[in-house]
């Protein structure tokens, strides 16, 4: 029965053990997810029909997929709009055609044309296409196109995208909230590590805890000022230097493993009622194991330090030994140059 109990114990143990050195990843938010998936996911669109240029023969099927694959990998769409910027030409307008009276007419001011660049035979060209061509090669939006036209025309280059740095935020948190969040953080009592000092300055929170948990704490503080848990999630990431847990070279793992054991067992005495006297056994025999691995490791522990004091005098033993070599040797020295300058 006991060794039914210690496997079921260990079994549980170490599932449990695995799963608290785990640390949740970081990741964004899910609308920079999203614009990052926009930027990657152009998909060519469909032939312009172009009887002028004649574009989708011009331009084939690979480097069709070349042009889509090169822009689906530049990493911004400010990027992707500079290299946009680049394949068009602002011209002057030759001919106007108005049907309406000259003050009453809305005349444009520029006309463009647009072009990609291909290989034609080991020799890479700007080949000039048409509007809709442009558009389906990049997988664009003529929307797009036309901001892109008229940033060249007004401004004589690419303007940045402006989305998101306006400063119409309705619902934006004001700097005493913010400041809440970050005293509210700096109040939590977390310990350093005591073996890897030099190797980081983390804070180590316990490992009940987690920023959910910390954050619904925030909120019943702070009731008449509350954030949500993207922005205190924000913070506490990207502000503070906080982990939960241990770590690894602040903990035993014989000393892990009887915890969870011990955690488990006295779990089991709470829920059930059958197999109490094997349980309170298996527990005895536990701790009596957990008191002969902390004897044993005082032992090792000693034993290393006279090692590393014995490593010690035997060097500056070593060090007495050269001195008086040269102390020899200097005497003699000055004992040769005294007679000599007799």
């Amino acid at each position: 029965m006991n060794s039914d109990l210690d496997s079921d114990v260990d079994s549980v143990a170490c599932g449990t053990i695995s799963n608290n050195f785990k640390k949740r990843k970081s990741f964004g938010r899910l609308s920079e997810v999203m614009k990052k998936l926009r930027t990657a996911s152009h998909v060519t669109g469909e032939d312009c029909s172009c009887v002028r240029h004649k574009c989708f023969q011009t331009v084939n099927e690979n480097e069709r997929k070349r042009i889509i694959k090169e822009f689906n990998v530049m990493l911004s769409r400010d990027e992707q709009t500079q290299y946009l910027s680049g394949l068009i030409t602002v011209l002057p307008v030759q001919r106007r055609h108005n049907r309406l009276p000259h003050n009453e007419a809305n005349f444009n001011y520029s006309s463009y044309a647009y072009r990609v660049r291909i290989e034609i035979e080991g020799v890479t060209q700007d080949v000039p296409v048409c509007l809709k061509a442009f558009i389906s090669l990049h997988g664009i939006t003529s929307r797009r196109v036309q901001t892109t036209r008229e940033s060249l025309a007004n401004l004589g280059h690419s303007s940045r995208d402006g989305r998101g740095r306006h400063n119409n935020h309705p619902n934006k948190h004001s700097a005493e909230t913010k400041s809440a969040v970050i005293s509210f953080i700096q109040s939590l009592k977390g310990r350093k590590s005591h073996y890897s000092l030099k190797d980081s300055a983390k804070i180590y929170l316990p490992e009940e805890l987690n920023i959910a948990k910390i954050h619904a704490m925030y909120n019943e503080k702070y009731s008449n000022n509350q954030v949500s848990y993207d922005v205190f999630r924000e913070t506490f990431n990207t502000k503070f230097n906080i982990a939960f847990g241990y770590p690894r070279k602040d903990t035993c793992s014989t000393c892990d493993t009887h915890k969870v054991k011990e955690n488990n067992i006295l779990k089991m005495l709470q829920e059930s009622d059958k197999d109490k006297e094997d349980l309170k056994q298996t527990l005895v025999s536990l701790n009596e194991e957990i008191e002969c691995h902390k004897k044993s490791d005082k032992f090792y522990s000693l034993k290393r330090n006279i090692d590393k004091i014995k490593k010690k005098t035997k060097t500056l033993k070593q060090l007495l030994w050269i001195f008086n070599v040269i102390s020899q040797l200097l005497i003699f020295l000055l004992t040769i140059s005294i007679i000599n300058g007799n």
